[in-house]
């Protein structure tokens, strides 16, 4: 039997730290939770949503790089005090899975699973940040491009990602 990525997901959070919040948005808020995101970023709004690449769909202009360490950058790019949508992407299935976390569970999340794409996006809708099959982190939106340009500018040794291992 295959498993899904929201299998390995809950797998890999049975080893998040105490600090760390993450959990599977209910079935009742989901849809229209993504609903809202599709349309805030993404061109075609829900249109989009089964895109396997919402990255490709952007709404408006992103910045974006390959780092050293996607996880790291995420983690430092993260604000400790808030809450974050995350969501997962099955790109060969073609599901989004949604969930809500802090930035300790998602940095800790992405530390103990193996590569795939996802989305964070604040809570109220200002910026979207992700990681695409590329190993390029991208952001749009308000605030977060200009941020991750000058993760970018600090960081100059950590280019050129080794990537994490891919489900094989």
């Amino acid at each position: 039997m295959n498993q899904t990525l929201r299998d390995d997901i809950n797998s890999a959070l049975k080893q998040l730290s105490r600090h760390a919040r993450f959990s599977f948005v209910s079935l009742m808020s989901w849809k229209s939770i993504l609903e809202r995101i599709a349309d805030r970023f993404l061109q075609g709004g829900v249109r989009d949503l089964t895109h396997p690449w919402w990255w490709e769909r952007l709404k408006n202009e992103s910045h974006g790089f390959a780092p050293y360490d996607a996880v790291l950058a995420v983690s430092e790019l993260l604000d400790d005090q808030e809450s974050y949508w995350f969501i997962a992407s099955e790109e060969h299935a073609g599901k989004k899975w949604l969930c809500e976390a802090n930035r300790a569970g998602i940095a800790e999340l992405l530390a103990n699973m193996y590569y795939f794409e996802y989305y964070i996006v604040h809570k109220k809708l200002h910026w979207l940040l992700g990681e695409n099959h590329h190993g390029v982190l991208f952001a749009t939106g308000e605030a977060m491009p200009d941020k991750l340009q000058r993760w970018e500018h600090d960081n100059p040794t950590r280019q050129a990602s080794p990537g994490r291992p891919t489900l094989t």
